[in-house]
């Protein structure tokens, strides 16, 4: 089952992302259907530039936060970026890996969280 705490940083990185202008941002808890997560954070990030500031910004708050952050990767060029916080795991996506990959339709059953 999913944490509370696990939440509140999936959250806070959503609210990353709609602040820095990503665009589609979801939170998913797919805390039910896999054991590598309870939470995806989903958003698609039409630049490079903003991909650099919300990476920035997510590790930022990490440590200000001592939340666990263990790996980035995909950083260098702006398709699929992928960060790895624990339980939760943030995907960022250019406008066409996003709609390539779909990824919302792999985790259909997951449950859409409000942040």
């Amino acid at each position: 089952m999913a944490s509370g705490k696990a939440l509140d940083i999936a959250k806070a990185f959503a609210h990353v992302c709609v602040d820095k202008e990503a665009e589609d941002v979801k939170v998913l808890n797919v805390s039910r259907l896999t054991t590598i997560a309870d939470y995806f954070v989903i958003a698609t990030v039409p630049t490079d530039v903003q991909l650099k500031v919300i990476i920035e910004e997510i590790e930022t708050l990490s440590k200000k936060n001592k939340w666990p952050l263990f790996h980035v990767e995909g950083d260098e060029i702006l398709w699929w970026t992928l960060i790895d916080a624990d339980r939760v795991i943030v995907h960022l996506f250019s406008p066409e890996a996003r709609n390539f990959y779909r990824i919302e339709r792999i985790w259909i059953d997951a449950k859409e969280e409000k942040f």
